[in-house]
């Protein structure tokens, strides 16, 4: 258990965060190896698209979705805040990608994870991103949206109202 222990020491919570308890990328990672094993062990289903749509459709997605994770990641960088979901969170961030999503980073896993879909010519990965949209809300979003709103209250909530949670 040791190991375990010492492994996960970058994911301790904060005491003053979101109640975010599984890291979001390996909810991605999940689902897109679920993706896999359903292509390999239960039925193989590809996509009714021509490989050059396959290709360029994956490229400008994975493009599209590095683009939002990098923008996120500047902004987290540019006020020295660290972006984990179960850290502190001193501000909300309003600028730059912000302001036209309030989950960049989630998106751009979503954006990804269909580029790699796409690319593989998987359907179940394609199709599963909406299931992973949902469940990033459920075990991420729904904990960040709460304690955002208790801790910076009006201001949050004239920001949820001002940009969408996705796009």
């Amino acid at each position: 258990m040791s190991w375990l222990q010492s492994d996960m020491s970058w994911f301790q919570a904060d005491l003053d965060a979101a109640n975010v308890k599984i890291p979001p990328p390996l909810v991605c990672v999940f689902v897109i190896v679920l993706g896999l094993l359903a292509q390999a062990y239960i039925y193989a289903v590809t996509l009714p698209l021509p490989t050059w749509a396959n290709q360029w459709g994956a490229a400008l997605l994975v493009l599209i979705g590095a683009i939002f994770a990098a923008a996120s990641l500047g902004q987290f960088w540019l006020i020295e805040q660290d972006p984990h979901p179960w850290k502190y969170t001193p501000s909300v961030i309003t600028t730059g990608i912000y302001a036209v999503t309030r989950n960049p980073m989630y998106l751009a896993m979503a954006l990804v994870q269909a580029g790699i879909g796409l690319r593989l010519d998987n359907a179940w990965i394609f199709l599963f991103t909406p299931i992973f949209m949902w469940s990033i809300y459920m075990l991420a979003i729904r904990h960040e949206e709460t304690y955002l709103l208790k801790k910076f209250s009006e201001q949050y909530l004239q920001y949820t109202i001002r940009v969408r949670r996705w796009l």
